[in-house]
């Protein structure tokens, strides 16, 4: 479990890309200790950051993907919704269900 950014932007806005792009070669490097064999991207933001994306969420959501981080072949991902987000919209609550059940045949 990270976030694609180790730091609360000012004002809890959502982080920039060139934010998000700071963070990313510690993420990668992660991915190629871990070595998983999936990843579940939650929120727009994670999105956003790691599958440079400006596509919606609502789009995307349940939707299998594909990342290749610098140094390790291609690794499936998941896109699903963020517990904020669940808080906020209570019937999406089935979809991200759904979405840990893919994951969870996947592996």
């Amino acid at each position: 479990l990270t976030q694609t950014v180790f730091w609360h932007p000012p004002g809890n806005r959502p982080p920039t890309d060139d934010e998000q792009a700071v963070c990313l070669p510690f993420i990668e490097r992660a991915v190629q200790l871990i070595q998983p064999k999936a990843v579940l991207l939650i929120g727009a933001v994670a999105v956003r950051g790691i599958l440079s994306s400006n596509e919606s969420l609502l789009r995307l959501q349940g939707q299998w993907k594909e990342w290749t981080p610098e140094g390790h072949s291609a690794l499936p991902v998941m896109t699903t919704f963020h517990p904020g987000f669940l808080l906020q919209q209570p019937l999406a609550k089935g979809a991200v269900w759904r979405d840990m059940l893919a994951v969870t045949a996947k592996l």
